[in-house]
């Protein structure tokens, strides 16, 4: 992070393109999103490797590099290129480590491709929904521990319980049910654990969303449009960039819609 910073902030490079394992590349993506304060263009992609140096992975690469050096890609926020897609940073999801097609930007769609060696935009840049925002992370050596945990069946106020006693500084519970799904014993567990640290609950399904009104407690946070994978990496960003817990509710709410 420090180093895309400084680096964007010389005249000596006009983007970035960074190269990556496709496991990481929607938590890095949206990471850089959230912190990077440059106009300049992030492209990231998938690595090259001997297993896809034949198939996607060059072309990824000569892509990325293509979209990066594109006089409209400034303004956009971090960028994602795969098979000839761009895709955003803020929306991008993983969907299959070991597919091709690794990478998708439903339900918000696409913003742009790569045809014949040429970048087409679909839209012209917008106001990115994290400008507003600081986070100003200089003197971080690393983010706070936020745990992410996936309500299934048998989910147990036992667990929540155990966090409270732990050293985990804040907390991420992802469904893809309704909020009001969990027992009465959890959501008990819930409200106390959530007296001691930021609680976020977030939907796991693509194009859902929690909102202020689908919590059962006010103590919690709703994720808003973030999945797990997101709301984990803006919860450590914010308590990393020294906000409290109303604090962090409020960036949530009025950016995310949470």
């Amino acid at each position: 992070y420090n180093k895309v910073n400084d680096d964007l902030s010389s005249d000596e490079f006009d983007g970035a393109v960074i190269v990556q394992d496709s496991q990481y590349l929607e938590d890095t993506a949206f990471f850089l999103d959230l912190v990077v304060n440059s106009s300049k263009p992030i492209v990231l992609t998938k690595d090259v490797s001997i297993s896809n140096l034949l198939t996607e992975g060059a072309s990824n690469l000569y892509d990325s590099v293509l979209v990066a050096a594109s006089d409209l890609a400034a303004n956009r926020g971090t960028l994602v290129v795969t098979q000839k897609r761009i895709a955003s940073g803020f929306y991008a999801k993983r969907i299959n480590f070991d597919s091709i097609d690794a990478i998708t930007s439903n339900p918000q769609g696409l913003i742009g491709n790569i045809y014949e060696g040429k970048v087409q935009w679909y839209y012209d840049e917008s106001d990115l929904l994290t400008s507003d925002l600081d986070f100003t992370l200089d003197e971080v050596d690393s983010l706070p521990d936020v745990v992410v945990l996936q309500n299934y069946q048998g989910f147990s106020s036992g667990i929540i319980s155990a966090l409270g006693e732990s050293s985990v500084e804040g907390v991420v519970l992802g469904s893809s049910q309704s909020t009001d799904s969990f027992s009465k014993d959890v959501k008990k567990a819930i409200e106390g654990l959530a007296q001691s640290v930021p609680v976020v609950l977030s939907n796991d399904q693509p194009g859902s969303t929690v909102s202020p009104d689908d919590l059962f407690s006010n103590v919690t946070i709703a994720g808003g449009i973030l999945d797990p994978v997101k709301s984990r990496i803006l919860l450590q960003v914010s308590l990393a960039a020294g906000y409290n817990s109303t604090e962090v509710k409020d960036i949530f709410s009025t950016v995310f819609g949470g």
